[in-house]
């Protein structure tokens, strides 16, 4: 099964999602697992991901977040942690998971780069053009990706962008 196909299956064609509502502002697509990390200081924090998400739906922005499918089933890698706002964001069909044996990384370059969104991670994905046989096309890959990357931090529950996309405003209109 392609990609495409694969993430069409996974956001579910023609659902009423964030990816589906057309908007003037670029798409958020966030690496959760990422952003979790980075909240939690190396370890996966609950508490990160809806920080992130609050931050660009209050600048009116639609956001998609991807999240390998075991984090959510097993609570992974903390148990003990609230997971009841993770578990609201998958209801609300703006955190997807993904299949466990897929790369989630991919999901989220390719669907950035399908909707033209904006990926909010630390991480530069190097690895992710390798995933393309044709050496044009990962050259291409390797280019949308640095042009379509927002890096950011946390201080404390404060999410911070660090380098924003070129072209690319953060306030309201």
């Amino acid at each position: 099964m392609s990609i495409d196909n694969a993430l069409d299956k996974v956001i579910g064609v023609g659902a009423s999602s964030p990816s589906a509502i057309s908007s003037s502002k670029p798409l958020i697509i966030m690496d959760t697992a990422n952003v979790s990390h980075e909240h939690g200081q190396g370890c996966f924090s609950t508490r990160g991901l809806p920080i992130a998400v609050e931050y660009f739906k209050s600048r009116g922005f639609s956001v998609i977040a991807f999240l390998p499918e075991h984090y959510l089933s097993q609570h992974y890698p903390d148990p003990l942690q609230d997971w009841t706002a993770l578990e609201s964001l998958v209801t609300e069909k703006i955190l997807i998971p993904t299949p466990g044996a897929d790369y989630d990384d991919l999901y989220i370059v390719q669907h950035a780069r399908k909707r033209n969104g904006v990926i909010v991670t630390r991480d530069k994905y190097r690895d992710v053009p390798l995933s393309f046989n044709d050496p044009k096309e990962r050259t291409e890959v390797a280019q949308w990706i640095k042009k379509h990357r927002m890096p950011f931090k946390f201080d404390g529950d404060t999410f911070i962008p660090i380098s924003i996309p070129k072209g690319f405003a953060l306030e309201p209109k």
